[in-house]
């Protein structure tokens, strides 16, 4: 019988096949938990050679009809194993301790949701250097912010239970849905979001101001 993996990291995709394969790289060489761990990538309709990059490892691939990132996250909730779901982007990378760093808050039963250190590549165009200058990326402002805390979907675990008795990710939204999910979750549970400030994680940055 094959042992249950204690955490399924769902990972949406749309036309990622430039930075996909960092990532899964990234997951993959993850320190301590690696055996305990399912990846599952959520394809949304890319047309740039995304799934024959993501092929090329070891993890479950998936397609969402649906275009959104939201209708992506529920695909992958829907057959995900793990009693803990953890998310990033396709443009992301990892820290080596990502993952045992950000599930070690679960470890106090009272933890619903948890929120990693998003830190971003040092800005090369006017768009990077706005949204440094900003903290956009900030995930402590996030965690804290007023009325409405989140844990952003880019770095970010919840127990798997709990993102199904919410209703899972909202589709209709195509852009902050992480809002409106941790909204959910923490009037579900009357918890807050536990911020791992260890679990280091790089993004790059969109590059210029159209994609802002």
């Amino acid at each position: 019988m094959s042992l249950l993996p204690s955490v399924s990291v769902v990972l949406p995709v749309y036309n990622g096949a430039q930075t996909i394969g960092d990532a899964l790289s990234a997951l993959l060489s993850q320190a301590h938990i690696a055996s305990a761990m399912e990846i599952i990538v959520v394809d949304n309709g890319s047309v740039d050679g995304t799934r024959e990059v993501v092929q090329r490892f070891p993890v479950t691939l998936l397609h969402a009809a649906k275009r959104g990132p939201a209708a992506a996250r529920n695909a992958g909730l829907r057959i995900a194993r793990a009693p803990i779901i953890a998310h990033l982007d396709a443009d992301t990378v990892p820290s080596r301790r990502w993952l045992v760093e950000l599930l070690k808050p679960f470890a106090d039963p009272c933890v619903i949701i948890a929120a990693g250190n998003t830190q971003c590549y040092p800005p090369q165009t006017a768009a990077e250097r706005y949204i440094a200058a900003h903290g956009l990326y900030e995930t402590s402002r996030a965690v804290n912010r007023q009325p409405f805390a989140f844990a952003p979907s880019l770095n970010m675990a919840v127990r798997r239970a709990a993102a199904i008795a919410a209703g899972g990710w909202n589709e209709d939204m195509l852009t902050a849905e992480d809002v409106d999910f941790s909204y959910r979750i923490l009037k579900l549970y009357g918890s807050r979001i536990a911020y791992a400030q260890d679990a280091v994680l790089f993004h790059r940055s969109r590059s210029d101001a159209n994609s802002l």
